[in-house]
């Protein structure tokens, strides 16, 4: 919970710990943290605005940027002065009411309608009003996020079922990025093939693949069809990706329409190159649940064992890409506080970064000595990565050579052209 400097904060905070539904509340001074401390070190289920004094644009801190950077990846609440925050960050403007109703006791009345005040956004309806005329807004939702505010206080002593109201706002869950799904638990819970499907509009090798695919339609036809993985290339030079690709495809496959009941999120991977925390940060903050850490572009083995490191301290086990065998030993070494109990997950290349060269038999030459001898306490999963055209690929792959999966992307992308990629796709799942 954001605290505005505000004394109702600690009202709030004594109905959010008397709630059975919730197990920590971590409180913090608008302006003593930053977005970057909270995504690494805190990582709410949901967040909460408090109220305070003085005005939204002046005197909220920290709590607007909050809401901009987690509307749609956590739930988030705010009361007074934290569902004016909400108003003006989706474009609203916060003036005067009209009349004194500041610790007063007010009758409201709830009725789910959108209201017709002239600066409410689009993308808000009115939850609450006074009963007063004109009447004043009282509460607010996105209609397309998780993100409840009310300008009362459920809090008070005086607000009728405020005990419940806080019990329902703990129960939500974000609609568009729920908790991060680890990439291993995805493969242990799949009884089909592994497949990674890739979402990519060009290549460096290739140029030009698909310059047309959109990348929600192309992600519904992969979860549809039983992807384990959504490889999302967000390099824009060559590859003609973005982050708001990764978005897009993380909010469709969250919540697609006409899913079964036994529908599986695919994991989300950005396969960009990655340098630094921040990227594996932004990629978290966008939706997506693993990163790609190539070895050959991080010939520096400090780094890669920071961001290794890094990585699973956010509750991503990174895509370890390898080329050969002295990058897998390098893969091979990485550790987690200084142990090795933590799952690794090492692709092999097929193709040569240098030259470009394809030879399917790279991965079927680390494959035993990355399962097998590598030494390490925890699981190794090998995965099949570039060069993959067919389903006999897959099956030499996987009953041959004891490969845990595989990522497609180029030949998944021309069949998506050609209408084809569902079809394509549920054959590679059932080799």
């Amino acid at each position: 919970m954001i605290d505005n400097y505000d004394s109702f904060t600690w009202n709030l905070y004594q109905y959010l710990n008397q709630s059975k539904l919730c197990e920590k509340v971590d409180v913090f001074r608008n302006d003593k943290i930053d977005i970057e401390t909270i995504e690494r070190e805190i990582n709410p289920d949901i967040i909460f605005i408090s109220p305070g004094p003085g005005h939204p644009k002046t005197d909220s801190g920290i709590s607007r940027d909050l809401i901009e950077h987690y509307k749609g990846k956590k739930p988030i609440v705010g009361v007074c002065m934290g569902q004016q925050c909400i108003f003006e960050v989706f474009g609203g403007d916060v003036s005067y009411a009209g009349e004194i109703v500041h610790g007063k006791t007010t009758s409201i009345k709830h009725d789910g309608k959108a209201g017709s005040l002239k600066s409410l956004p689009d993308c808000l309806e009115v939850t609450a009003t006074t009963e007063t005329a004109p009447e004043v807004i009282m509460g607010v939702r996105h209609k397309k996020y998780t993100i409840e505010g009310v300008q009362f206080h459920p809090e008070s002593i005086l607000t009728e079922s405020g005990q419940l109201m806080i019990d329902n706002l703990l129960s939500f869950s974000a609609d568009n990025v729920s908790k991060t799904i680890r990439l291993l638990k995805i493969y242990l819970t799949l009884d089909q093939t592994i497949i990674l499907s890739e979402f990519k509009r060009a290549s460096p090798s290739k140029g030009d693949i698909n310059t047309d695919a959109h990348p929600g339609t192309q992600a519904s036809t992969y979860a549809s069809f039983g992807c384990s993985t959504i490889s999302v290339l967000t390099e824009p030079k060559w590859f003609k990706g973005s982050l708001d690709d990764l978005s897009l495809i993380r909010k469709v496959i969250d919540s697609p329409e006409n899913a079964s009941k036994d529908y599986k999120r695919p994991a989300v991977l950005r396969k960009e190159f990655i340098f630094n925390k921040y990227q594996i940060l932004e990629a978290r903050l966008a939706g997506a649940d693993t990163v790609l850490l190539i070895v050959k572009m991080l010939k520096d083995y400090q780094l890669l064992h920071e961001l290794y490191e890094y990585s699973l301290s956010l509750g991503m086990v990174p895509l370890v890409e390898v080329n050969d065998s002295s990058e897998l030993e390098d893969a091979v070494k990485l550790t987690y506080k200084n142990d090795t109990k933590e799952p690794l997950i090492i692709g092999v290349n097929n193709r040569n970064l240098t030259t470009f060269d394809v030879d399917l038999n790279t991965t079927s030459s680390l494959v035993t000595k990355a399962k097998n001898n590598s030494g390490r306490k925890g699981d190794v999963l090998v995965l099949a990565l570039s060069g993959i055209t067919s389903v006999d690929d897959v099956k030499k792959y996987k009953y041959e050579d004891n490969v845990d999966g595989f990522l497609i992307g180029e030949s998944l992308m021309r069949a998506e052209e050609k209408g084809k990629a569902g079809e394509f796709l549920h054959a590679l799942t059932h080799a």
